[in-house]
């Protein structure tokens, strides 16, 4: 599928994008540092943990609107793509206060969005807080269950903090 030298694939709106096409990414792109599956609906956290496994140089992931997409995917990635910076969850329903946890350990992470994610929680953005400190842009609109919205604190929890949506 990919080449070996592959940087950057953008699979956005292509609905068909499942498990077999993403474990042919994960065996034969090592140096995919992009991937783009904004409104990709049909693939499973199976799927994309053999990106996970397969693309440790992963640096950008977007699955914005990922309906099928747990806390189980999120943490696969978490574990296996270390250099991860930019992450965008938006309308990826089913994440939880489980997946901001997974997410402390990507040392590198600066830009994330979890726009209308309903399940995150003030725990769950502590947690994130506790291991990421290179955020430097949040998107947190529509996350009616974090109360945590003075800016003071945020910027104590994200001391890099530079860009925060919060609607």
């Amino acid at each position: 599928m990919c080449g070996v030298k592959l940087k950057s694939l953008d699979v956005t709106r292509i609905k068909t994008v499942g498990e077999r096409a993403l474990r042919a990414v994960g065996e034969t792109c090592k140096e995919l540092q992009t991937l783009r599956m904004y409104a990709c609906e049909s693939f499973s956290d199976v799927a994309l943990s053999h990106v996970a496994k397969g693309c440790r140089y992963l640096q950008v992931l977007d699955v914005c609107g990922a309906k099928t997409l747990t806390d189980k995917g999120i943490e696969s990635i978490a574990k296996g793509c270390p250099r991860l910076q930019v992450l965008n969850c938006t309308w990826c329903v089913n994440l939880t206060d489980k997946a901001l946890e997974s997410l402390s350990r990507c040392k590198f992470l600066c830009n994330l969005s979890v726009h209308g994610l309903k399940h995150l929680t003030d725990r769950g953005l502590a947690s994130l807080a506790s291991g990421c400190h290179e955020i430097v842009v949040l998107d947190l609109n529509g996350c009616c269950n974090i109360k945590n919205r003075q800016l003071e604190a945020l910027q104590k929890m994200f001391p890099r903090l530079n860009h925060l949506v919060m609607l």
